[in-house]
């Protein structure tokens, strides 16, 4: 997956890591996650865990981008959604 993406998208910095428990010690603009990424994690606390980490390391005003079951067939430019589940768990992530 990185390899494609790194060929669509050469300019952006691509970082294999447990994004569990990432210290970069930098932030970012924004943040992409595969869908698959969250799939595999066993419990609710790797989620929290994961999306913790990923909101300490952007910038303040920064993306965080998840990108739930899209494939190269489905997917449609502008056409992003947030569910109602997803914006509780950042409000309570970001308090």
């Amino acid at each position: 997956m990185i390899n494609l993406s790194s060929k669509i998208n050469p300019e952006a910095e691509y970082i294999k890591v447990d994004m569990r428990s990432i210290e970069l010690k930098k932030e970012f603009d924004a943040v992409f996650t595969s869908c698959e990424s969250i799939e595999y994690m066993a419990s609710r606390r790797d989620i929290k865990r994961a999306l913790r980490t990923t909101y300490n390391n952007l910038k303040e005003n920064g993306i965080f981008l998840l990108i739930v079951g899209q494939t190269l067939k489905n997917f449609k430019q502008n056409q992003t959604e947030i569910s109602t589940q997803i914006k509780r768990m950042i409000q309570r992530l970001s308090s």
